[in-house]
């Protein structure tokens, strides 16, 4: 992420959302992620063209069908993606600590 130019996003389509339903009526309502009914709101929403996302869509459904991506990816669990899907929950993602487990202890 540090080597690229965000922002990076978790897009969920309607088969993923689904797979995870509490977690992602949880996480809206923190206002974690959000939830669109369209390609064309989700497009809307990151600043670019329906087509770009269809372009986009497509890239990773043919990556999907090849079961690996540029970026070392090797599972594709809830392809293909659509922009006429009727559900997708979208989060931005950034770099963070999320769990830390204790270190080197340090006298003063």
């Amino acid at each position: 992420m540090n080597k690229l130019k965000g922002p990076f996003r978790l897009v969920l389509n309607s088969k993923a959302s689904k797979e995870i339903e509490w977690h992602c009526k949880h996480y809206v309502g923190r206002k974690l992620m959000k939830r669109f009914t369209s390609g064309a709101d989700l497009a809307n929403e990151m600043g670019i063209t329906v087509e770009h996302l269809k372009h986009t869509f497509d890239q990773y459904n043919q990556d999907a069908k090849a079961g690996k991506d540029k970026y070392g990816k090797k599972f594709f669990t809830n392809a293909p993606f659509s922009k006429d899907d009727t559900e997708f929950h979208v989060s931005v993602v950034l770099p963070v600590v999320h769990y830390f487990m204790g270190g080197v202890k340090i006298s003063p």
